[in-house]
């Protein structure tokens, strides 16, 4: 029975010598990724359930790379269940099949949520600019000051009143609970 993702480009009519050097190699390359998994993930009972697992994503990778949705969410499934991190390509799957998709909401509303993601950012970078200069023994209208001038020529960029308004909305949004 042949898979899709068997076809990895070994031909039969290659030479004995070949293939065997081809199949150490590959071993070699997956002892690499058990040890580099190993440093990072130690709870694997030993190598060879490890070596099972990646080759069990390889397959699942080469089944999505071949236009198979069900490698993609086979992996994302073995994962949940095994609290397992998706493995980079299935990240980057999972991505192009959502930006692919047509957004409910339309993409005006989008940039907008963007925008006031951005914005947020901006706001916290500025109120903890401001907190950390506060903390350094400044006056409030000094760290306001020095904060604006720090932040010339960045996104960030506005006047000592600007970083002010930043600050008390970060701070008021800590207090009621909606910071992040």
């Amino acid at each position: 029975m042949t898979r899709p993702w068997d076809d990895d480009g070994w031909e039969p009519d290659q030479p004995d010598e070949e293939a065997i050097n081809e199949a150490k190699r590959r071993e070699g390359l997956l002892r690499e990724r058990v040890e580099e998994l190993r440093r990072r993930e130690p709870y694997f009972l030993d190598d060879l359930d490890l070596m099972r697992e990646l080759q069990f994503m390889d397959e699942l990778a080469h089944a999505w790379a071949n236009g198979s949705l069900v490698g993609l969410t086979t992996a994302m499934d073995y994962c949940q269940r095994n609290r397992r991190p998706y493995p980079d390509w299935a990240t980057e799957a999972l991505r192009a099949v959502l930006l692919d998709m047509p957004h409910p909401c339309g993409a005006q509303d989008l940039g907008n949520m963007r925008k006031r993601h951005r914005q947020h950012e901006i706001d916290r970078l500025c109120h903890g600019m401001v907190c950390r200069l506060k903390t350094e023994g400044m006056t409030w209208e000094k760290a306001f000051a020095e904060t604006s001038q720090l932040c010339q020529g960045t996104s960030a960029q506005g006047s000592a009143s600007a970083m002010r308004d930043r600050y008390l909305k970060v701070n008021r949004a800590i207090k009621s609970g909606d910071a992040s």
